[in-house]
């Protein structure tokens, strides 16, 4: 292929969805990405065609299932013992406001 030729890239993701590039020079990068529904050994197919010449190449890739996100759960107690501290300073800040504000109706 020559650098002035414009290129079609057609990739089959080997999970029966295949997506099919405009052509586009030949110097200029093609980005694309990809999300597998579940996980699974896929063979990905690349083709490139500019019309004269078809160049092929086979790729295998693994898609493993998202690993859990575990949170111990001493990390739920001092999540749920800063929301209560928290909640306390807003409390005091709101009573000493309010005895700020008596104070002042006094004067």
């Amino acid at each position: 292929m020559k650098n002035k030729d414009k290129i079609r890239y057609i990739i089959d993701w080997g999970d029966d969805i295949q997506t099919v590039s405009d052509f586009i020079p030949s110097n200029e990068s093609y980005n694309i990405t990809h999300s597998w529904n579940k996980s699974g050994i896929f063979s990905i197919i690349v083709v490139a065609d500019d019309n004269e010449t078809v160049s092929n190449n086979n790729i295998s890739i693994i898609i493993n299932e998202p690993k859990e996100l575990n949170i111990p759960e001493e990390s739920n107690l001092y999540l749920v013992l800063l929301l209560v501290l928290l909640l306390l300073v807003i409390l005091i800040m709101l009573l000493a406001e309010d005895k700020r504000r008596k104070n002042k109706k006094k004067l």
